[in-house]
C-alpha cells in the first residue's frame, strides 16, 4: 500500500481501482466527472453536482441539487446518500469509478445504492436506485427520488406528467428580446425530463408541493406521501417521483431514472427509447465500461512507483479524454489549451486525437496568425480575453502537431491538406511553416518576441499593451518550436525551412542570453518602456523561462547549474515549485491584471501545476530522471508531504494549482479547479522522458536511462497499427 493510501479509512483504492470514500466530512472537491460527446455531470460524494447539455449549445439544466429519502412504518426518514440529512447511526460511503459514480448507505436491515452514468451517447443521465431488505420480516418503505430543475426565468415555466410518454417534463422558453430571435431559441434544449422506467405512485413538478411549508433542513411534507400530483406553473420546478414499495426478506428491488435535456417531448421520449428496460440498461452499463477498458488499455505502464502507474494507466487519460473532446467544457476557450490536451491525447490514441488538433489548425490564417482565444461554434462569447491578441497561437500550434506527428509513427502526417481560416487550404508542415514566419515576424528591436496582451500567462497584460514589450518565455518557447520542427522538415525532404528553423534557433538564442540573461536567472520580458523585469533588480525569479530555456537548448552547460540552484533556492517547495518569487502584493501597473490575484494563489506566485510540469520536463531534458519524479509526484494529488486528506484534492483528477502563500493555515489547498495543461506535459515526461520510450515518425524508440530508483519498467503503447510491449531494465 502506498503513503497516500495508508491515510486512515477516510479513503481508498479498492480491489478494481476505483476510488472509495468512507470519510463524508472529505466533501468540497471529492467528486468525479462523467461526461460523453453531448453531456457533462459533475457529481459529489452526495449525488449532488451540476449537469449540463452540449447541443446545439453548452447549457447547465440543473441546478445541481438531488434528493433520495426513504420513509419507514414508524415515520422515520433517511437519506441514504448522506444529504441533506445524515444519520449518524447509518453506514455510508460513495465509490468514483472511471464511468460512474455509486452511494452506498445502510440503516438497519435496509441498505440503499444509488448510482449514476452517462451512457456513451446522448444527453442523458441514468439513475439507479437498487433497495435490498436483509430483514427476516417483510417491510413497507416509500422511496422518494427527486431532481430540483432550474429556478423559473421571466418568460415562465411549466412542469407536468405526461402519461402517455411516461415523461416528467419541465418547460420554460428562454428569455429574449429579438422578434428573430425566437425561430433559433426554439431549437434549444428547452424541455427537461424525467423518465422512470417504473410508473411512480405519486410525483410532484414543483417545490412547493414537494416541500410544503417546511423550514430549511427540516425533512420535506412531500415525503410523508402527500404529493399532490398536479401541473406546475411559474414556481421553481422539481422532478419528483415516489414509490411505496413492499419487500420480503431478502429481496431486491431496482428502479431506474433517465434525466436529460430535449428540444421537445418528442424528443424526449426519443432519447429514452434504446433504455426502455433494465436488460437494456445492463447491456449499455456493460458496453459503457467495455469501452472504458479498451480506452485504458491503448497505454499500460508497470514501474515501482503506484501512484504513478494509476495516473498513466487511468486518471490522465480520462482527464485528456474530457479536457480535449470538450474543450474542457467550455465556451469562450483559449486554443492553447486544446493544442496540449489534443496533444496528450494523441499519446495514447493519435488517429482519434487528430481531428481536434486539425480543428485549430484550420482556424489559422493564410499569413500564419493563429488566434489564441475563441469561442465554440453556435455560441456566443462569455470571456472577455476573446478580444485581445495574445502572441502564443502560433508557437503551441508547432509544438503540439509536431509532438503529435511523432505519435502518429508516420511522416506523411505533415502532408495532409488543412484548410485556412480565410479561404483555401496547405499541407499540414506549410501551417506550421506559416505560424514559425509569422511569430519570428512579430519580434522587437530587442530580439523578443512581442508579448502583446499576455502570452502563456493570460493576466500578464501590462509589459506589452503598447506593442512594444517582448516575452522572455515566448521568444524561449519558440526556439523550442524549431527544434520540434525543423528536424520532421529535414525528414519530411524540406531542408530549406529545417535550415530556416536552424537559424532563427540560433537568433533566438542569441537574443535571449544578451536581454534575458543576469548571470543567476533568465529575466522574464522586456516591457513596453524597455524595462527588464524578473531579473537581479527587482529580485524576482520566474519558473517559466528557467524550463524553457532548458528545454530550448538556450541555456549553455554553463548556466543550466546555476538555474537549477535558483530555482531549487527560492521556488521549490514541498508542493513544487512556485510560478514565481515573491508574488505580487498590491497592484503594480508593470504587470498589470496577475498583480490583483491573491497572493499564492492561480498565477500570483502559486505552485501552479501546468509550469512545475514544464520544469519536470526540463529536468528530465536535463538527465536528472529522479528530480523530474520528484516534481511530479509533488504536483500530483496524494503526496505524503500534501495527502489528499489535507489537501482536499481527490487523486482520480489533476487541479491546475496549490495555494501556496507561506505560514497560511490554507497553504496545500487545492484549486478545485478541473482542466490544466499539467495531464498532457505529465503524461508525455512519464512516457517518453523518464520510461523514455519514445514514438517517432520513425518507428520506437528507446533512450536514455531509467531512475536510479526504478530497476525495471514495463510499457505497452498502441503505435501504428498494433500495441507494442517494452521492458526495460536498469543498467
Amino acid at each position: 500500500m502506498s503513503a497516500s493510501e495508508s491515510i486512515g479509512r477516510d479513503w481508498y483504492w479498492d480491489a478494481d481501482g476505483h476510488l472509495v470514500i468512507e470519510d463524508p466530512s472529505l466533501g468540497g472537491t471529492w467528486w468525479n466527472y462523467l461526461f460523453n460527446d453531448s453531456a457533462q455531470l459533475k457529481i459529489d460524494p452526495f449525488g449532488q453536482g451540476a449537469s449540463w447539455s452540449r447541443e446545439p449549445r453548452i447549457q447547465q439544466w440543473g441546478r445541481g441539487r438531488r434528493e433520495l429519502w426513504l420513509r419507514f412504518p414508524d415515520g422515520r426518514c433517511w437519506c441514504p446518500s448522506g444529504w441533506p440529512h445524515r444519520e449518524r447511526s447509518a453506514s455510508w460511503r460513495c465509490i468514483h469509478a472511471p464511468v460512474w459514480t455509486r452511494i452506498e448507505g445502510r440503516l438497519g436491515d435496509i441498505e440503499v445504492h444509488w448510482r449514476v452514468f452517462i451512457p456513451r451517447q446522448g444527453q442523458r443521465e441514468v439513475w439507479t436506485v437498487e433497495v435490498r431488505h436483509h430483514g427476516r420480516k417483510p417491510i413497507e418503505v416509500t422511496l422518494t427520488h427527486v431532481l430540483f430543475q432550474p429556478l423559473a426565468g421571466c418568460m415562465g415555466s411549466v412542469g407536468y406528467w405526461d402519461a402517455e410518454k411516461q415523461l416528467l417534463l419541465r418547460h420554460d422558453f428562454p428569455h429574449h428580446a429579438a422578434y428573430e430571435d425566437y425561430e433559433r431559441l426554439k431549437q434549444l434544449a428547452n424541455y427537461l425530463y424525467l423518465r422512470p422506467l417504473d410508473t411512480p405512485d405519486r410525483w410532484a413538478a414543483s417545490d412547493r408541493d414537494y416541500l410544503g411549508s417546511a423550514p430549511p433542513g427540516e425533512v420535506p411534507e412531500g415525503i410523508s406521501g402527500e404529493l399532490p400530483g398536479i401541473p406546475a406553473a411559474l414556481d421553481p420546478s422539481c422532478a419528483v417521483v415516489q414509490y411505496d414499495l413492499s419487500m420480503d426478506p431478502d429481496e431486491r428491488r431496482a428502479l431506474h431514472f433517465i434525466a436529460g435535456a430535449a428540444v421537445s417531448p418528442e424528443a424526449a421520449a426519443l432519447a429514452c427509447g434504446d433504455l426502455e428496460n433494465e436488460a437494456a440498461l445492463r447491456t449499455e452499463f456493460a458496453s459503457l465500461e467495455s469501452a472504458w477498458l479498451k480506452t485504458e488499455s491503448t497505454l499500460q505502464i508497470e514501474t515501482p512507483d503506484p501512484e504513478i502507474n494509476r495516473y498513466v494507466n487511468r486518471w490522465a487519460k480520462k482527464e485528456i479524454l474530457w479536457m480535449a473532446r470538450l474543450w474542457r467544457n467550455g465556451i469562450s476557450t483559449p486554443w492553447r489549451n486544446e493544442l496540449q490536451d489534443s496533444m496528450g491525447y494523441s499519446l495514447f490514441d493519435f488517429w482519434a486525437a487528430r481531428p481536434f488538433l486539425d480543428t485549430v489548425t484550420s482556424a489559422q490564417n493564410r499569413d500564419g496568425y493563429l488566434k489564441v482565444w475563441n469561442t465554440r461554434p453556435g455560441e456566443r462569447p462569455n470571456h472577455p480575453l476573446v478580444d485581445f491578441h495574445h502572441n502564443d497561437g502560433g508557437i503551441w500550434l508547432i509544438i503540439c502537431q509536431c509532438l503529435a506527428t511523432h505519435q502518429s509513427g508516420d511522416i506523411q502526417v505533415l502532408k495532409r491538406e488543412i484548410p485556412w481560416s480565410d479561404g483555401g487550404a496547405a499541407p499540414l508542415l506549410d501551417h506550421l511553416a506559416a505560424a514559425l514566419e509569422h511569430t519570428a515576424a512579430d519580434r522587437g528591436d530587442h530580439g523578443l518576441v512581442r508579448m502583446r496582451d499576455g502570452d502563456w500567462t493570460d493576466p500578464l497584460n501590462g509589459p506589452g499593451r503598447k506593442g512594444h514589450g517582448g516575452s522572455g518565455w515566448a521568444t524561449l518557447a519558440l526556439a523550442y518550436a524549431c527544434r520540434r520542427l525543423g528536424p520532421l522538415a529535414a525528414e519530411a525532404g524540406r531542408e530549406s525551412l529545417a535550415e530556416r528553423c536552424t537559424r532563427l534557433h540560433a537568433e533566438l538564442t542569441e537574443a535571449a542570453q544578451q536581454q534575458l540573461w543576469t548571470g543567476d536567472r533568465f529575466a522574464y520580458g522586456i516591457d513596453d518602456d524597455g524595462n527588464r523585469f524578473g531579473d537581479r533588480d527587482d529580485d524576482r525569479v520566474w519558473l517559466n523561462t528557467q524550463s524553457w530555456a532548458i528545454l530550448a537548448n538556450v541555456a549553455t552547460p554553463e548556466q543550466i547549474p546555476l538555474v537549477r540552484r535558483i530555482v531549487e533556492t527560492r521556488l521549490m517547495t514541498p508542493l513544487g515549485p512556485l510560478l514565481f518569487d515573491p508574488p505580487f502584493r498590491q497592484w503594480c501597473p508593470q504587470v498589470g491584471r496577475l498583480s490583483l490575484k491573491v497572493p499564492g494563489s492561480s498565477e500570483n506566485g502559486a505552485v501552479y501545476c501546468h509550469a512545475a510540469a514544464f520544469w519536470a520536463a526540463a529536468l528530465a531534458h536535463c538527465g536528472d530522471l529522479s528530480a523530474a519524479l520528484d516534481v511530479l509526484r509533488r504536483i500530483l494529488p496524494g503526496h505524503p508531504e500534501n495527502p489528499c486528506s489535507q489537501s482536499g484534492q481527490p487523486p482520480i483528477w489533476q487541479h491546475n494549482f496549490w495555494f501556496s502563500e507561506p505560514g497560511s493555515p490554507r497553504f496545500g489547498r487545492t484549486s478545485g479547479v478541473l482542466g490544466t495543461g499539467t495531464v498532457a506535459w505529465a503524461l508525455f515526461t512519464i512516457v517518453e522522458q523518464i520510461i523514455g520510450v519514445r514514438a517517432t515518425v520513425k518507428g520506437l524508440e528507446t533512450r536514455g536511462k531509467l531512475p536510479p530508483e526504478w530497476g525495471q519498467v514495463r510499457i505497452t503503447r498502441r503505435f501504428r497499427d498494433g500495441r507494442q510491449h517494452v521492458k526495460r531494465r536498469q543498467d
